[in-house]
């Protein structure tokens, strides 16, 4: 991964990435895609950046995997009504206000155990290898999806495995 223009470098000539944490930034990916927001924080074991994105709201947090990163680059655009709610928040949570975390407890657990047989079921009749530790699904050998098992409890390193994991977990009710 290359930091663009204006940032810094440090002694051993790795990125400084901790010094866009905060400030508006473009990211290229090497899937040639390009998105840009807030870098919210970094990952310091696996270098998974975190980006909210939007206007003058927040519409999206990203979670980005250092692989799939190409640049890096303090964007020149002004995104200071988005910065200035990401500085404002303590935590994720706080920049999704109209989400209701207090949503019946025992629907939701039902619904997600609804979806792990239905993934389970899919996956079985796809022949994708897969295998379940601790009700987590370890797709392909290193993709997880974790309870409560919706599109955003997918994660891993290829891009494309991910992408198509996260298309079938939107269709579940």
């Amino acid at each position: 991964m290359t930091v663009g223009k204006g940032s810094n470098v440090s002694a051993e000539g790795e990125p400084d990435v901790w010094s866009l944490v905060g400030d508006t930034v473009s990211v290229e990916l090497e899937s040639n895609s390009i998105v840009s927001g807030v870098l919210y924080a970094r990952n310091p074991e696996d270098g998974t950046l975190v980006l909210v994105t939007g206007g003058a709201e927040v519409s999206d947090v990203l979670f980005i995997q250092q692989s799939s990163i190409r640049n890096l680059a303090r964007a020149e655009e002004d995104a200071s009504n988005l910065q200035e709610t990401v500085h404002g928040c303590e935590n994720l949570a706080e920049l999704f206000p109209n989400v209701d975390t207090n949503a019946d407890r025992e629907d939701d657990l039902q619904s997600a155990n609804a979806r792990f047989e239905q993934i389970h079921k899919w996956l079985s009749s796809q022949k994708i290898p897969f295998e379940v530790v601790d009700k987590t699904f370890k797709v392909l050998g290193s993709t997880r999806v974790t309870f409560p098992y919706k599109e955003r409890d997918c994660m891993g390193p290829n891009e494309t495995v991910v992408m198509n994991l996260r298309t079938y977990l939107q269709q579940l009710p």
